[in-house]
């Protein structure tokens, strides 16, 4: 029997992937922005500069040409990319589309950097490179808004300091207080080599009775460090709530103290983060949770909640090369765990069978990705009531006679290709 928290996650989460597909869009409803932009924004021929149409009401709808864009001409590391009310912003663009469809995934690279000072001092960067602040006047983020599109990269957090500089060099996504909340979709992103001491990616910050539910679809975390916890993502819900979604997306390379790749905290309140079709490979914790780690009081628990999901190569120094929790329950379901269920979850259908992953590598899509071995055991293996439509490249799910396991489906090779070809071949 699911549990009842479990399925109404995913539900509300079916119901958020929908927004992102509204179209098609026409070019002369969004504002153009390249790198160089001086333009009122009216067309590829008049764009105009990204901060501009951040700050521009009128900018409902936001279309980036690829290049590299910073928060700031000068060095100043407050400044972020500011995104505090509802709009779409897109990146992949070659700079002559007339429709949002017409964006060709993966070749148009669009990079928000955080690297405003000396290029070979890291420690110079922006602390956030992007902002989504949800506690302003001008309203709650909610996944009416949305990113998609971009590599987010070299954000740079404090190690002491100012609290706030010290979490998500990617992404500080902020719905501290009453009545607040930060929970847009965040789609095709790739985060890169960012680093911060909490979060090396992105920070959800949901305390004092706020939210942050971002919705994380079709992404990538890659390499991001966090000097204590979450490489890649930590969820806050101190006295708050901070129960984010990741779907179809993958965690490669990131490094912490505890949750090498993501860590939640739920005390006081709650965190209860929902991961479906997740691919955790090599991810890092000096200390515990190699992938996952997490506390929560004992009389206001959270729960992590993780199906049709893959864990392999991932290590902590002390304990749980999986996941480490402290008074935070764990569920995992229909999932491949190289060391078997981690210590006080609950673990069905799951297997620690090899999967035969891949590489990270360029397989389709705006992100990189790992691709399971054709007969490794994540193939066809995967719950069918929590199957995605696609997977994280927006493959077509099934392939097979059921969904696979982890971020990527396997595409269905034509054995009647390889006989042509074969045939061909020794002609």
């Amino acid at each position: 029997m699911k549990h009842n928290l479990f399925s109404f996650i995913h539900v509300a989460a079916c119901g958020v992937l929908s927004i992102g597909l509204i179209g098609p869009v026409q070019a002369g409803s969004a504002c153009h922005v390249s790198e160089t932009g001086t333009g009122n924004g009216s067309s590829w021929s008049q764009t105009m500069d990204l901060t501009t149409a951040l700050a521009d009401s009128g900018c409902l709808e936001v279309w980036v040409k690829q290049g590299i864009y910073y928060p700031t001409t000068g060095n100043d590391r407050d400044v972020s990319f500011v995104i505090d009310r509802t709009v779409r912003l897109f990146g992949g663009f070659e700079g002559t589309e007339s429709m949002l469809g017409q964006r060709v995934p993966g070749f148009f690279p669009t990079v928000l950097s955080g690297n405003i000072g000396d290029i070979n001092d890291a420690t110079d960067n922006s602390y956030h490179v992007v902002f989504v602040d949800g506690t302003t006047t001008n309203g709650t983020i909610t996944a009416s808004t949305e990113i998609n599109g971009f590599t987010i990269t070299q954000g740079y957090g404090e190690v002491t300091g100012v609290a706030q500089n010290t979490k998500g060099g990617g992404l500080y996504c902020d719905g501290a207080g009453s009545n607040s909340e930060c929970s847009p979709l965040l789609t095709n992103l790739t985060f890169i080599d960012n680093t911060s001491r909490y979060g090396g990616a992105i920070y959800n910050h949901g305390y004092g009775a706020g939210k942050s539910h971002p919705q994380i679809v079709n992404s990538s975390f890659i390499l991001n460090n966090a000097g204590l916890y979450g490489g890649a993502v930590y969820n806050d819900g101190y006295s708050g709530n901070s129960s984010p979604l990741f779907e179809n997306v993958t965690f490669y390379g990131n490094e912490a103290v505890a949750g090498g790749a993501v860590y939640t905290r739920g005390w006081i309140h709650d965190s209860s983060p929902y991961f479906n079709h997740t691919t955790f490979a090599l991810n890092v914790a000096s200390n515990s949770g190699g992938a996952i780690g997490g506390s929560s009081s004992e009389n206001n628990p959270s729960v992590v909640l993780v199906t049709n999901s893959i864990f392999w190569g991932n290590s902590a120094g002390n304990t749980g090369p999986i996941a480490s929790m402290n008074n935070l329950d764990s569920i995992f379901e229909y999932s491949v765990l190289e060391t078997g269920c981690p210590a006080n979850s609950a673990c069905s259908d799951t297997t620690t069978s090899d999967p035969l992953l891949g590489s990270l590598g360029d397989f389709g899509g705006f992100t990189e990705s790992i691709l399971p071995g054709a007969n490794g055991s994540a193939i066809d293996s995967a719950l069918a009531e929590d199957c995605t439509y696609t997977d994280q490249r927006d493959v077509v799910r099934p392939q097979g006679l059921g969904c696979d396991m982890g971020a990527v489906e396997l595409e269905a090779v034509d054995d009647d290709l390889i006989f042509m070809n074969g045939f061909e071949d020794s002609m």
